[in-house]
């Protein structure tokens, strides 16, 4: 094998800028990482349309590389954040409902087509339509057939003509899509509607597999070996891979089939979904899946290759016994440790028979639990958590499965789910129905963030129909933050316990959500150890060779595992890559538990392999007495022992994992630079702490770096560091420098420098940015891992913070009843007396009176502005406007709670009258509690007769106004404003 390391040769200190003419995004991810893709970014629901650019970005700083979306393509709010990604730098994996069999977009919706194998493909019925009853209790005769040639490309409901080609035509502008996402856990969904004992029609639904029993069992189970040639799926498969406009890949998510029995965890009756050995079947029918198109002249054609280029994996282990064990339920304990074990042994049964195909396995890890409704609630509102129901898992517990994944060869980590849901929101008495909490809340907000932004946004449902069934639980009741669960980990009790007092309420709610917030604060750790290592381990697999296996050469051991609660034993794997001969470690901490000597949370480890059992013994080439830690980025010194033993020691904390490569120090290994996302930095005009969140104001100057690694013993000299922004139809290098690395010398001590520029940004850089750091490439190494691409946003200059110092964020203060200087006057029908309320920080609370003579609720504010006529707002410059804000409105339920109007002065004279703010806009104040939105940003130079951008404004009112019916008494209206921006651009 090629050795990694080839001999010193001349550095190349000139950029080969050849990328320049590369396209902006590719569909697919860099050849050399393990993407991470947030799932189910939309939530169940497909919204799209809370997912804007600045939260691409965000989820882009803590190295997410895409997002999975579910909905149809053809949507033009779905359109709009299609492009959002290829504008952040995000790669998008799409779950169009135009071609998933459970959103069929065929009339009616409840209908499906199968290939009805009861008729020959040259039949008048070899394909079918039934349908059946919205819970998919009852399915019924097929009410309609179809000719293959029909189902190919009829006019009416053909898998080409109306849904392939029309779902290219829709995705064809978006380079950042990577692939499509059908048939979710089809293998095991087709199975269980196998057995089920009502009509055969269902047995088709989903339309993959072909309708074969494995009767060698007793009683016989679906066999589930080979995937049918002619069906729907593997049409709409073969259609869209190799369709002439938009050719995309499409995959499937198979979920375990596995059995477990009764009393094997604690409180569960069991199930049987089948064996780890029907799942590796299930996966080698994929992998040798082919296409039959219709018949040509009569003729049946031959199959044609329908091969996945790689499929997805999902399995959740973290569970919880129910209440009547919870006294004895700890993290590590014996049902945990058996779900981990289940994992494990189901990752294989997934991965080893799809590497025989070389496909490679992308994992779902869970982000998600059971936090609130029916199913974790009895009658009186007590918690009563059934057994094996999910519970959100600990930042520690998190880390550990990824890693998990990744020893077991997974090649990608996908999130599951990224926002939170509500299981069944169409039943809300259903007994099984539950709120999944997940990363974020269902508006895609982090669960921590400040109470203003969520409260009024129905974290909860808590009005009609929802009123007090799905609260989420109180952290002290459920795992992982009730104390003693989890040692890692202790949620305290909360600062005040909420009464009548909306102060009290807000601290409280602010205590209770901060728990929920705890894993998805700890994905920066957590996705960047992943990203470090990704270089090399996106080509490590278990070392074997010709048929013999040295996965277990290798052993890990804890010294002090008696002092240890509930141990649970580390893994170790041995690892190769086909372009050299160096054999690689890749180990991990499976205990999630706290480690009690030495104030510390990580655990001490010994390593030993015997380099007997390796190929080539004795003598063999593959050890020495130094390892390159890829983890760290640095040497690890060796002990060679007796026999060809070799030894060393490390500490590793919960869930943590550490790649180490033998290397020969001997002879100098080649100067080789390593950069990835986590090591792509920026610090602010004025300020030196670095931070990962990479933007800034327009009019700033950005100071951007990047640390560099040499993974090599040679100095690298110097080498020039080119930043070039890809935004744009042409590159645009931004800036450059210059860095030298010494080479790897002493143990434990990375070798590594920072490249630095500074980047003056303006009005005309607003928005995402795409931007590739690439050094010089140095001869012989890989030019990949040499290169990193980080997305920076330039946010557009509000008025309120650069001008006035002081953002319109209407936080509390001065001496005023509504209790904000953001606003200098009201005016009109506020209640004055008992209407100005302070039950949120940072919210500007009133309550609008109806006036009888007007007919009218009417609210006027007007925004502070300072009186030095140098800080007049520039109308011309700031001219988009946007709010947060909610109103509560009685009087017309169902629709916005008022219209918004605004109107400016200049030194005092008005200019014009009120305009209409919404009335040419799809925008309106959400009315109720629960409705909280973002209006804007509204362009003021395109309202009719407004001026806005002729003088400088030295005043700016805006009116809230709605109209009472001829009813009376009626109720005040209530307003609520988080914040207001006039911004020079929109981002």
């Amino acid at each position: 094998m090629m050795s990694k390391y080839p001999p010193p040769r001349i550095i190349i200190v000139t950029i080969i800028l050849l990328a320049f003419s590369a396209s902006l995004l590719a569909e697919t991810p860099s050849a050399n990482s393990i993407p991470i893709i947030g799932m189910r970014a939309s939530g169940i629901y497909g919204i799209f349309s809370g997912l804007k650019l600045p939260f691409l970005c965000e989820l882009s700083w803590l190295h997410f590389d895409g997002v999975e979306v579910e909905g149809p393509a053809a949507e033009p709010v779905n359109q709009t954040f299609m492009g959002l990604c290829g504008e952040a730098g995000m790669l998008l994996v799409l779950a169009p409902r135009e071609i998933s069999q459970y959103f069929i977009k065929w009339n009616p919706p409840t209908s499906y087509w199968f290939r009805w194998t009861d008729f020959s493909l040259t039949s008048g019925s070899c394909f079918g339509q039934t349908s059946c009853n919205e819970d998919q209790s009852e399915w019924y005769y097929p009410h309609n057939t179809s000719t293959a040639q029909e189902m190919l490309e009829g006019e009416d409901y053909s898998i080409t003509t109306t849904v392939i080609d029309e779902l290219s035509n829709y995705t064809i502008d978006y380079p950042a899509l990577w692939f499509y996402d059908v048939y979710d856990e089809v293998p095991s969904t087709q199975r269980k509607h196998m057995f089920l004992d009502d009509e055969v029609w269902n047995d088709w639904i989903p339309n993959m597999y072909t309708q074969q029993w494995d009767n060698t069992q007793n009683p016989a189970v679906p066999a589930l070996s080979e995937v049918e040639p002619a069906s729907i799926f593997s049409w709409q498969k073969y259609l869209a891979e190799t369709n002439i406009t938009n050719a995309i890949p499409t995959t499937i998510n198979f979920s375990l089939l596995h059995t477990i029995l009764p009393g094997e965890y604690t409180g569960y009756g069991g199930c049987n979904y089948g064996t780890m050995a029907r799942q590796a079947i299930s996966v080698r029918a994929f992998c040798e899946a082919m296409y039959q198109g219709p018949p040509e002249d009569g003729q049946i054609p031959l199959p044609l290759p329908n091969y996945p280029g790689f499929i997805c994996f999902d399995y959740y282990p973290f569970r919880y016994v129910d209440i009547i064990h919870a006294s004895t339920t700890t993290m590590c304990d014996d049902d945990w440790l058996f779900l981990i074990d289940h994992f494990e042994e189901g990752i294989d049964s997934t991965v080893i028979p799809a590497s025989e195909y070389d496909v490679p396995v992308f994992f779902y890890p869970q982000t998600f639990g059971d936090a609130g409704g029916p199913r974790v609630r009895d009658e009186s509102g007590n918690l009563d958590y059934n057994s094996y129901n999910h519970r959100t898992p600990a930042p520690q517990e998190f880390l550990m499965l990824c890693n998990l994944a990744l020893l077991h060869q997974a090649k990608a980590i996908f999130p599951y789910s990224l926002t939170s849901y509500i299981e069944d929101p169409s039943n809300p008495d259903g007994d099984n129905n539950f709120i999944s909490s997940s990363l974020l809340d269902m508006h895609h907000i982090p669960f921590d963030a400040p109470y203003e932004d969520w409260v009024y946004t129905g974290r909860w449902p808590d009005t009609g129909d929802w009123e007090d069934k799905y609260e989420y639980a109180d952290p002290r009741e459920l795992p992982p933050f009730s104390d003693g669960f989890d040692p890692l980990y202790e949620v305290g009790d909360p600062p005040i316990v909420p009464g009548d007092d909306p102060k009290e309420d807000e601290a409280f709610f602010e205590w209770l959500f901060g728990a929920y917030g705890n894993l998805f604060n700890s994905l920066g750790n957590t996705f960047g150890q992943i990203a470090w290592i990704a270089p090399e381990m996106y080509d490590l697999w278990w070392w074997e060779e010709n048929g013999t296996a040295y996965w277990d050469v290798a052993e890990i051991t804890v010294p002090d595992s008696g002092l240890l609660d509930d141990f649970v034993s580390p893994r170790i794997r041995v690892f190769y890559n086909e372009s050299n001969d160096h054999a690689y470690l890749f180990y991990m901490n499976r205990f999630c538990g706290k480690y009690y000597m030495g104030n510390t949370d990580e655990i001490p480890v010994d390593i030993s392999i015997q380099g007997t059992q390796l190929p080539g013994s004795p003598g063999n080439p593959y050890l020495f007495e130094d390892a390159l830690d890829h983890s760290r980025r640095c040497l690890v010194p060796i002990e060679e022992g007796y026999r060809d033993w070799y030894f060393f020691d490390d500490t590793l904390a919960a869930g943590e994992s550490r790649l180490l490569e033998f290397v020969d120090l001997t002879s100098a290994i080649q100067a080789d630079l390593r950069i990835t996302s986590p090591d792509v930095f920026c610090y602010s005009e004025g300020l030196f702490s670095r931070r990962r969140e990479l933007h800034c104001k327009a009019g700033t100057n950005l100071n951007l770096g990047a640390t560099f690694y040499n993974m090599g013993t040679e100095a690298t000299g110097n080498v020039m560091v080119t930043f070039i922004d890809r935004s744009g139809v042409n590159p645009v290098i931004i800036g450059s420098d210059v860095i030298s690395l010494g080479g790897l010398s002493g143990d434990y001590e990375p070798d590594s420098t920072s490249a630095v520029i500074t980047w003056n940004t303006d009005s005309g850089d607003i928005g995402a940015h795409s931007i590739e750091i690439i050094a010089a490439t140095i001869s012989g190494e890989d030019p990949l891992d040499n290169t990193a691409t980080v997305t920076v946003l330039v946010k557009p200059r509000d008025y309120a913070t650069h001008v006035r110092d002081d953002a319109w964020d209407m936080t509390e203060g001065g001496s005023n009843d509504w209790n904000t200087d953001d606003i200098e006057a009201v005016a009109e029908n506020w209640n004055t007396s008992t209407g100005w309320t302070d039950s949120v920080s940072g919210m500007f609370e009133g309550l609008i009176n109806y006036d009888p003579i007007t007919y009218e609720f009417i609210g006027e504010i007007n925004l502070a502005i300072p009186n030095d006529r140098t800080d007049y707002i520039d109308t011309d410059k700031y001219h988009m406007l946007s709010f947060g804000m909610v109103g509560n409105n009685t009087n017309q339920p169902n629709i916005g709670a008022c219209a918004m109007f605004i109107r400016w002065k200049i030194d005092g004279v008005w200019q014009g009258p009120w305009r209409n703010l919404l009335s040419e806009t799809d925008y309106h104040v959400g009315n109720g509690w629960d409705k909280w939105g973002v209006i804007g940003p509204i362009d003021l130079k395109n309202i009719g007769d407004l001026e806005w951008g002729t003088e400088d404004a030295s005043e700016l009112w805006l009116r809230m106004q709605g109209s009472g019916p001829p009813v009376e008494p009626l109720e005040p209206v209530d307003i609520r404003i988080g914040w207001i921006r006039l911004e020079e651009s929109v981002q």
